[in-house]
């Protein structure tokens, strides 16, 4: 059993943006991009959503105010990671947890600001929905 969905790379770019309808609408007119996955909040904000452009994906999520660059990593130990990366120096800003896509996620903030998701899929091999 693969650590990862059939179909993801190891490392997607995840983009923090203010306007998640505008970010994605932009993003399918210009590079003809598929939508393969659309979570909104209960007040209708994208808070998570994922576009194919060509054979990259690309991640993206809505923040008041974006800042640092955010990847998101598929890997086979992710716990391993995050307590690698916290005894690097870097500030572990959501712990290991189920998500409700199935992943267990979570997330660390590196010395210089980059945000790290590390994540192994509970439902690898399957597609995501």
């Amino acid at each position: 059993m693969s650590y990862k969905p059939d179909g993801y790379p190891d490392v997607s770019a995840y983009l923090m943006v203010r306007d998640g309808g505008a970010a994605l609408d932009f993003i399918q007119r210009c590079f003809d991009a598929e939508v393969k996955r659309k979570h909104l909040t209960d007040n209708g904000r994208i808070d998570h959503a994922e576009v194919v452009i060509g054979d990259s994906l690309v991640m993206l999520g809505e923040v008041k105010e974006p800042g640092a660059a955010h990847l998101h990593v598929y890997l086979a130990d992710p716990e391993r990671a995050l307590n690698r990366g916290r005894a690097a120096g870097g500030v572990v800003i959501a712990e290991m947890e189920r998500k409700p896509d199935g992943d267990m996620r979570g997330g660390i903030r590196a010395p210089d600001g980059t945000v790290w998701w590390v994540a192994r899929s509970l439902a690898a091999g399957s597609a995501k929905g």
